[in-house]
């Protein structure tokens, strides 16, 4: 799992979420990036990346990716 550091910014029009840092009021976040043949998952999202608040950062893991029976 990849794990960088990331910025929330709240502006007139509404929000980002970026990995560069800037001189302004920010929220500090996690992206959480699932390695390949894997999925994050907090026991009920499923995902292969996601933005997440530091508090959160506990709550997630890394799991084998469940095959595809659907062909």
């Amino acid at each position: 799992m990849t794990k960088n550091k990331a910025y929330k910014y709240i502006g007139r029009n509404g929000y980002i979420i970026s990995e560069v840092l800037l001189n302004c009021e920010k929220i500090d976040m996690y992206h959480l990036i699932a390695d390949s043949g894997k999925i994050l998952t907090n026991g009920n999202i499923f995902t292969t990346a996601i933005n997440i608040f530091p508090d959160e950062l506990n709550n997630w893991k890394e799991i084998d990716k469940p095959e595809d029976n659907n062909n």
